[in-house]
């Protein structure tokens, strides 16, 4: 969160309103891309079903590109460097070494860093909207 915001201040003195909504429909568009190629074996399975309109709502319902673009691109980098290093010690090995699967330690970092931000991403968004759900008009924070 700390890191988020930090990135944000960087931004914001860097990039106007519109680049704010063009950063983040281009992270979300990545998101959904790679999720749909990385999940393509498992396309028709419910779970994958549940967990693809999650993650379009997350992005879709209400969307702050403002706030969210820096959570979202922070999350990326943070992620990137978790997954790179679980990938080459072999933390986790199961659809990246298939032999099938073009650039598959990449498109498993890659899938990591989208997949993993956009879950912080949707808890984050469902936490903003239950807070707000939850609370009476007294009580929420200015």
């Amino acid at each position: 969160d700390r890191m988020a915001d930090y990135t944000a201040a960087l931004l914001e003195t860097r990039i106007a309103k519109r680049g704010f909504d063009i950063l983040y429909w281009s992270l979300a568009a990545i998101t959904a891309f790679v999720f749909l190629y990385f999940s393509q074996p498992v396309l028709s399975h419910p779970a994958t079903w549940a967990m693809g309109a999650s993650l379009t709502a997350a992005f879709l319902v209400k969307p702050d590109p403002k706030t969210a673009a820096p959570l979202i691109l922070t999350g990326f980098a943070c992620v990137f460097f978790a997954d790179l290093w679980g990938t080459t010690n072999n933390c986790w090995r199961y659809y990246i070494q298939h032999p099938n699967v073009p650039f598959g330690l990449w498109i498993g970092v890659l899938f990591g860093m989208s997949f993993d931000t956009a879950v912080v991403f949707l808890c984050w968004r469902l936490g903003y909207f239950t807070s707000k759900t939850l609370m009476g008009p007294g009580d929420q924070k200015t």
